[in-house]
């Protein structure tokens, strides 16, 4: 590691691509922006000291119905404890449906992962249009190597992949692909590369079409699309498309292919440490834009999820699963926390349920987590019509990262809370156990899961051990599944 104090009081890291200047904090360095993209030809970067102290560009995309953003946009940052010896390595995936999202500081701070003696690395990925047309062409982007990391004091042998929601199920699709792993451990919050479906092929029409260049031709479609700019792209993008998915690639001679199935990699997830999770009430989030005493009904919630099945008569099928989480009652204020477990499991727990099982049948070793708490720091806690019955998706970040939307006084049971997930995390990234030895802190034992044991943890202000969650509920699903799931790459 070559790590000098020059240029004032300002970090300088000489990497296999040249000498890059960061930000000196209190009791850590940042590297912002630092590319790892295709770059402009005459960028000096490796030629002179690169000033890597802005994280604020994002790839294209649409924010409250306004299009931002630039293509020059494939940027890492990197955090790093002043200390001197070799630090594991947490690589952050930001979530949000593959559309909207950034690696900025404002969102995913370092400061408390960074006081346990560990490196965090997030990056941008390109967005919508741009990252996720599926174009079956044999043209691929080119991967970062990880030895850079060792120049910023990472131990290459010690990096752990997480990511929360959509990004969550980017790990699960990097524990998929065939290409060597780029690390060694991962964390799976609140996703599932199961939730994604399949990649629609004819969005690059559909959008030249959108602005007047009629084709059945992806080649002359993507030359008219590449001369619109990118905002305007997105923009249209954005309002024609509710969702991307990541694509199943085509095989070609000759190249290295990321993503040719959806089932994981057995040489790759085996005897890995794996830390997988989800909320009590992931799907209280819906709530947010809803009139008060306005609910949803099943039938509408599994229109978005029955491309996954065989299902003839919709109606039907979802009268069973009405019945089974909610009864004869009518959909009201009375029946919404069933109405809720019923839009979370349809629609997402129970694809990790399904992701758990897999990935111990494929020898894992799973430390399998239900985080209920709510305080001040659930990014979505006290937001418009949203009570504090449970924590809803996305909710552990907030005990993770140093997030400005929940920035503010901690009380004392979010300052534990956050010293009892950091701690975890951190223990996993550098020890591959969540929890080592109980301690006042940790007062449980973590215990792994196995097929005959689903064992879990609840992470809560009184902390708990449990086996075979809603054991009732999996039954049910798996009874679906063997009836109802599409024969496709999706199963």
């Amino acid at each position: 590691m070559t790590l000098l104090k020059v240029l004032g009081d300002e970090p300088l890291v000489r990497t296999l691509k040249g000498w890059v200047q960061g930000l000196r904090e209190e009791n850590y360095d940042m590297f912002l922006g630092i590319p790892f993209g295709v770059v402009d030809p005459n960028n000096v970067f490796g030629k002179t000291v690169y000033v890597a102290d802005d994280d604020s560009r994002v790839c294209p995309q649409v924010k409250n119905n306004i299009a931002i953003g630039t293509l020059d946009c494939l940027n890492l940052n990197i955090y790093v404890p002043r200390t001197s010896h070799k630090k594991a390595v947490l690589v952050w995936i930001f979530g949000g449906f593959f559309k909207t999202g950034s690696a900025v500081t404002s969102i995913y701070g370092p400061r408390y992962l960074v006081a346990h003696d560990i490196i965090l690395v997030t990056f941008n990925y390109r967005l919508g249009p741009y990252g996720f047309f599926c174009l079956d062409t044999k043209e691929v982007a080119g991967n970062q190597g990880r030895d850079n990391i060792e120049a910023f004091g990472g131990d290459k042998e010690r990096i752990t992949a997480a990511g929360c929601s959509f990004g969550a199920g980017s790990v699960g699709f990097h524990l998929s692909s065939n290409q060597e792993s780029l690390f060694n451990q991962a964390i799976i919050e609140s996703g599932t590369s199961y939730l994604y479906g399949a990649a629609n092929r004819s969005h690059p029409f559909i959008l030249a079409k959108h602005f007047g260049y009629k084709t059945t031709d992806l080649t002359k479609a993507l030359d008219f699309l590449t001369k619109l700019h990118p905002l305007e792209l997105s923009k249209a993008s954005s309002d024609l498309f509710k969702d991307y998915a990541v694509c199943i690639e085509k095989k070609f001679d000759g190249v290295e292919s990321f993503i040719t199935q959806r089932e994981f990699n057995i040489t790759k997830v085996n005897s890995m440490n794996i830390i997988i999770g989800y909320t009590t009430q992931e799907m209280l989030i819906v709530f947010l834009d809803m009139e008060p005493g306005v609910y949803i009904e099943p039938i509408d919630i599994f229109k978005e999820t029955q491309k996954n099945f065989n299902v003839d008569d919709l109606q039907k099928i979802t009268g069973i699963m009405r019945r089974f989480y909610i009864g004869y009652e009518d959909i009201s204020v009375k029946v919404r926390e069933k109405l809720i477990d019923f839009i979370s499991d349809a629609s997402l727990v129970h694809f990790i349920w399904r992701d758990i099982n897999k990935l111990i049948d494929y020898g894992a070793n799973i430390y399998h987590y239900i985080f209920s708490y709510v305080g001040n720091r659930n990014p979505f806690w006290g937001r418009d019509n949203i009570t504090s019955i449970g924590a809803t998706h996305g909710d552990e970040i907030g005990y993770i990262f140093d997030m400005e939307a929940v920035a503010g006084e901690m009380d004392r049971r979010d300052s534990v809370m956050l010293d009892r997930m950091t701690t975890m995390w951190t223990n996993f990234i550098k020890y591959g156990k969540p929890i080592p030895r109980v301690s006042k802190l940790l007062p449980k034992q973590w215990i792994p899961a196995t097929r005959n044991k689903l064992n879990y943890l609840e992470i809560d202000e009184v902390m708990k051990n449990g086996y075979n969650p809603h054991h009732k509920k999996i039954a049910f699903w798996d009874m679906f599944y063997t009836y109802h799931l599409k024969h496709t790459d999706a199963t």
